[in-house]
C-alpha cells in the first residue's frame, strides 16, 4: 500500500469539535485531581472521536475543520512548539501554532484530492475494566455521560477462541499498557500519554494499520478553560513503521471486539 508521504507530519491532529461537545471549563473554582483528570480524559476521548476522514462516492467527504482544531490548542505560545513529532532514530519535528495551521489546510486539501473511497482515522486501545472506570470518573466529577467511541476494546480472556502464545500474552500485556494514563495533574496543567494505533484504506487496498506509537498530550488552564499546551507524538517503529507493534493486523479479530464502523464496510 502506498503511503501518503505527509501523511506521519500530522495526521492524528485530524480534529474537528463539534457544537454539541463544547464544554464551559473555565470556571475558577478549586479543582480536585478526581475533576481535573476527568476533564483530561474527555479531551483526550474527543481528539480520538474526531480524528478520522472519510472519502465516499455515496457520500460528503467529512474534512479537516481546521479552525475548531486550532482553538483547541494554547495559541498564547506564539512561537513555541506546540506539537513535537519524533520517531524511534531520535529524530524529531516540531511545529509552532502558525506552522500547524498552514500544514493542517496543506493536509486537508491532501485527503481531499485522494481517490475514492479513502479514510483513515486513529484509535486508542482499552480493556473493559477500564472503559468503564473512566466512563464512571467522567460522570462522576462532570456530570457527562459518555460512551467512549474511539477505542478499539481488547477481548477478555474468556472471550479469546484459543489459547494464546506466551508471545501474544507478552503483546496482550504491551497492549493494555497503551491505554490513557494521566501523569500528574494541577490547578491549572495535567499530563496524560496513551497509545495509538492509525487505520487507513486507500481506493480497494485496505483497511491496513499503518503506525501506531504513543502521544503525550500537556493541557493547560489559565482561566479559559483546559487547552493543549503541548502534544509529542511519537512514533515507536518511526512513520509508517510496524515491526514491534504488539498486535498484527491480520489478528486483530483475536484481540479486538470492537472496530471502527468504516472498517467493516
Amino acid at each position: 500500500m502506498k503511503k501518503l508521504s505527509i501523511l506521519g507530519l500530522l495526521l492524528i491532529l485530524a480534529i474537528s469539535l463539534s457544537g454539541c461537545l463544547v464544554r464551559d471549563s473555565s470556571s475558577k473554582h478549586t479543582l480536585s485531581n478526581e475533576e481535573i483528570a476527568a476533564e483530561s480524559l474527555i479531551n483526550l476521548e474527543y481528539f480520538f472521536r474526531y480524528n478520522e476522514f472519510y472519502k465516499r462516492k455515496d457520500k460528503d467527504d467529512y474534512g479537516l475543520e481546521v479552525a475548531d482544531i486550532m482553538e483547541l490548542f494554547n495559541d498564547r505560545k506564539y512561537d513555541e512548539a506546540v506539537v513535537t513529532i519524533s520517531d524511534h532514530t531520535g529524530a524529531k519535528q516540531r511545529k509552532d501554532y502558525d506552522t500547524l495551521e498552514t500544514e493542517l489546510y496543506e493536509q486537508k486539501y491532501l485527503f481531499g484530492n485522494q481517490p475514492n473511497p479513502y479514510r483513515i482515522g486513529v484509535y486508542y486501545p482499552m480493556d473493559r475494566e477500564g472503559k468503564s472506570e473512566i466512563e464512571e470518573q467522567i460522570w462522576d466529577q462532570l456530570e457527562i455521560n459518555i460512551d467512549l467511541e474511539s477505542i478499539l476494546l481488547i477481548k477478555d480472556e474468556s472471550e479469546l477462541e484459543r489459547e494464546l502464545t506466551d508471545s501474544e500474552k507478552l503483546n496482550r500485556e504491551r497492549l493494555r499498557n497503551l491505554k490513557p494514563e494521566v501523569l500528574f495533574e494541577t490547578q491549572s496543567k495535567s499530563k496524560v500519554k496513551v497509545g495509538f494505533f492509525v487505520l487507513e484504506q486507500a481506493e480497494d487496498i485496505g483497511p491496513l494499520m499503518t503506525d501506531w506509537g504513543e502521544i503525550y498530550f500537556e493541557f493547560i488552564n489559565e482561566g479559559n478553560g483546559w487547552l493543549i499546551d503541548h502534544v509529542a507524538i511519537n512514533y515507536e517503529d518511526g512513520i509508517g513503521g510496524l515491526d514491534n507493534a504488539p498486535i498484527d493486523f491480520n489478528d486483530l479479530d483475536d484481540i479486538f471486539v470492537n472496530f471502527p464502523d468504516w472498517v467493516n464496510e
